[in-house]
């Protein structure tokens, strides 16, 4: 009976909230949240895998992680990607669909920018009011706020409680009980015991004279114990005066010592408090002092490193000379040919962040069709590896090494620029030339991209802080057609150690730039070609009569902002 009156208010209940639509209940949302992890591994094979060959691999993987996934489908759109997961919650099948592109889970594989990205994988489901992501064990989690209908809803808490509930209720309620009746049978006794305890004191007294106290009730017996209630009254009155009047001193002496305590306290505090600021004042001074001393040193140092950087950085012009006809150097980072021995180098000086510098010699030559760059650096150390991929035999999985290759960069800037620094914040565009030690090894051509600098965000772009204080925004795209390497991740052991990268062939405008480099007695050796014009859009012109600003950049087994830059450079053609 009481379940059908629950059940009946219940029903009015949603009937008020619905209105007098009948199919309001089924427009009110509720959100339920569900949980799936994927591993590391498999967020690269999904992004990895872009012809959906692995998908039984990937719905194994995840189920294996998740006891609630029922199905996993992936539709994909370019390097737009949807994952579709079915998940069993409470006898309901939920399908949220995530939305993301292929190095958004490249960055998540590797924890990088979760918060961005999740607020992209809410777009793949009006569903989904909310994603939170965290990172443990090499295992991507997500928690999803999946909409449910009112209805179904409804129908979720309305379930009746199984036999197993209701027995798990009744002896809850009967254990209670116990325990309630235990308590008051042990209060009870205590009672006792105190009331006995204060009728033997009595006993024990001298004052007891003709009056008499029926003590059976509390000793459980049959003696009668003659009392004088009058005099044990008026002792118990004047022993109560005395300890009252006790108490009274006691506290009168106990307030005036924590009155004088925190008399003493005072003056202590203030007395610290004086020494304190004349002690910060002192300090504060010092530090200013020291402030002042520290910026004229600063500004005394950047005015001198500016003058040496001046003075090191006067050539900053290349001259591109003229090939005799029908003669073109051979692009294999040799730099012994007679085409280039008679041109003399030119010395570029390179710095970092740090103030290390390097020197770069650079050499440009032209024929009717296509431009020849050779740079030459020295390097102390040979890094040919990136990111090699090593064997964990206790996971039986491949994970990342530390070690990073060698390169070196060329930027020919699309517009007149009077800084050639990426934090400068001048927004710009610029044919982006890339070589790597490692990902190029054995290859005949050159990374062709193009790089744009932007003050306001750009899709896919990274920021960093300009030199003015403000963000700048760098994205960097690969020209159109497949790239001169690409990434490897083996699912089973191949060996201790495997390269990251594996070179091959590019296609399309990915190709227009040729290089080849050597690593002979301390220093690299690179060659570059590349046709004047491509007539590609994502390329610059090489126009004879024009000077073209560029820069360069040598890294030395590092990568992004750790790299020796040049200051802007000019090429001309003789």
């Amino acid at each position: 009976m009481k379940k059908y009156f629950a059940n009946a208010f219940l029903s009015i209940l949603v009937s008020l909230l619905c209105c007098t639509d009948s199919n309001a209940q089924y427009k009110t949302v509720f959100y339920e949240e569900i949980s799936v992890s994927i591993p590391s591994k498999i967020l690269f094979e999904i992004a990895a895998d872009e012809t959906n060959s692995n998908v039984p691999h990937i719905e194994e993987g995840i189920k294996n992680n998740n006891e609630n996934v029922k199905k996993v489908e992936i539709f994909r759109d370019g390097t737009h990607i949807l994952l579709k997961i079915h998940i069993l919650k409470d006898k309901d099948i939920l399908a949220p669909t995530l939305s993301f592109y292929k190095n958004e889970f490249y960055k998540l594989q590797n924890k990088y920018a979760r918060t961005e990205i999740t607020k992209n994988m809410k777009k793949g489901d009006p569903k989904i009011k909310s994603i939170k992501s965290s990172y443990e064990n090499n295992t991507l989690g997500l928690t999803i706020s999946y909409s449910l209908p009112y209805a179904k809803r409804i129908s979720l808490v309305d379930r009746p409680l199984t036999a197993t509930a209701t027995e798990a209720a009744r002896k809850k309620r009967e254990a209670e009980e116990v325990a309630r009746k235990k308590r008051e049978a042990e209060e009870a006794a205590a009672r006792e015991k105190q009331e006995v305890a204060a009728i033997k004191l009595v006993v024990k007294s001298k004052d007891v004279l003709d009056y008499e106290i029926d003590v059976k009730p509390i000793l459980k017996g049959k003696d009668k114990v003659p009392v004088d209630k009058v005099a044990l009254m008026k002792k118990e009155e004047a022993r109560k005066k005395r300890e009252a009047a006790e108490a009274a001193r006691k506290k009168r002496e106990a307030e005036k010592a924590a009155r004088k305590k925190r008399e003493a306290a005072e003056v202590a505090h203030k007395k610290r408090e004086a020494e304190k600021a004349a002690k910060q004042k002192k300090m504060a001074e010092e530090a200013e002092r020291k402030k002042r001393e520290t910026e004229v040193a600063a500004r005394k140092k950047r005015e001198a490193e500016e003058a040496a950087r001046a003075r090191l950085n006067s050539k900053k012009v290349l001259t591109v000379h003229k090939l005799p006809r029908n003669k073109v150097p051979k692009v294999d980072g040799i730099s012994k040919e007679s085409l280039w021995r008679r041109i003399s180098p030119t010395d570029f000086i390179l710095t970092k962040a740090d103030g290390k510098r390097v020197t770069v010699q650079l050499k440009a030559t032209y024929s009717r069709s296509t431009i020849y760059i050779l740079a030459v650096w020295p390097d102390r150390t040979r890094n040919e590896s990136h990111e090699t991929l090593v064997w964990d035999r206790r996971k039986g999985e491949y994970y990342n090494d530390k070690d990073m290759e060698d390169s070196i960069s060329f930027l020919y800037y699309m517009d007149d620029l009077k800084n050639s620094c990426m934090k400068s914040g001048i927004e710009t565009e610029a044919d982006y030339w890339h070589w790597r030690a490692a990902r190029l090894k054995g290859s005949k051509f050159s990374f062709d991209g193009k790089l744009k600098i932007s003050s306001t965000q750009l899709p896919h772009a990274n920021p960093y802080p300009s030199h003015n204080g403000k963000v700048v925004w760098i994205q960097k795209k690969n020209d159109r057609g497949k790239t001169p390497w690409k990434i490897q991740l083996p699912i089973k052991y191949e060996g201790d150690k495997v390269p990251s990268y594996r070179p091959r062939d590019p296609t399309g405008s990915a190709a227009d730039v040729s290089a080849r480099g050597r690593y002979t007695k301390n220093k690299w050796t690179v060659e570059f070609s590349r046709k004047l014009s491509t007539g590609n859009s994502d390329d610059v012109d090489f126009d004879i009569k024009k000077k073209q600003p560029f820069a360069v950049a040598v890294y030395n087994s590092s990568a992004k902002q750790d790299h020796f830059a040049s200051d802007l450079l000019t090429l001309e053609f003789q």
